[in-house]
């Protein structure tokens, strides 16, 4: 998703089932990334200020955000 002002991007997964395998039902959320933009009117390009992401560790018990 994109405006003038936000970007955001977000990356999907295999849902686990109870016995942590991987699900043929459903999708979750593994990641996403989002940053503040602006316009550099002295080039009319978009620059990122403020970034974020965060990502669900492989086993799925813990995240980290950047």
């Amino acid at each position: 998703m994109k405006s003038e002002t936000f970007e955001l991007q977000a990356r999907t997964e295999r849902a686990w089932n109870n016995q942590r395998q991987p699900s043929d039902t459903g999708t979750v959320l593994g990641a996403f990334a989002g940053r503040a933009l602006y316009l550099e009117e002295e080039t009319n390009v978009s620059v990122s200020t403020a970034r974020v992401h965060v990502e669900m560790s492989p086993d799925r018990t813990s995240g980290t955000v950047i």
